[in-house]
């Protein structure tokens, strides 16, 4: 098959829609890359954050725990104590609380 013979303007005409289409084609997968690593970062942000979210729970638990059985310990003290025996009715009361709450958050 024989092309017919192409004026100047017409060449560079036709070379001119190729290097557009190119860069449409370029242009087209520069942006599908940044959206595709746009998206990718982004569910990895949320997996980061959904662990120290995890993470902070436990250790909110954790020190929860830890209040509680300090607090036990300290009204054990001081129902052990005899300066204190004016105020055991109130000490058991909030040594049964402790632990409800311990055995609660435990």
């Amino acid at each position: 098959m024989a092309y017919p013979l192409l004026s100047d303007s017409e060449r560079a005409n036709r070379i001119d829609r190729q290097a557009f289409k190119r860069l449409i084609l370029m242009y087209v997968l520069a942006v599908f890359t940044i959206a595709l690593i746009i998206f990718i970062s982004e569910r990895y942000l949320q997996l980061q954050l959904n662990r120290q979210l995890y993470d902070s729970k436990v250790v909110n638990l954790a020190g929860r725990q830890r209040m509680y059985s300090q607090k036990i310990t300290k009204d054990l003290l001081l129902l052990s104590q005899p300066a204190f025996a004016s105020n055991q009715h109130q000490l058991i009361t909030d040594l049964r609380l402790s632990l409800q709450n311990w055995d609660r958050t435990h």
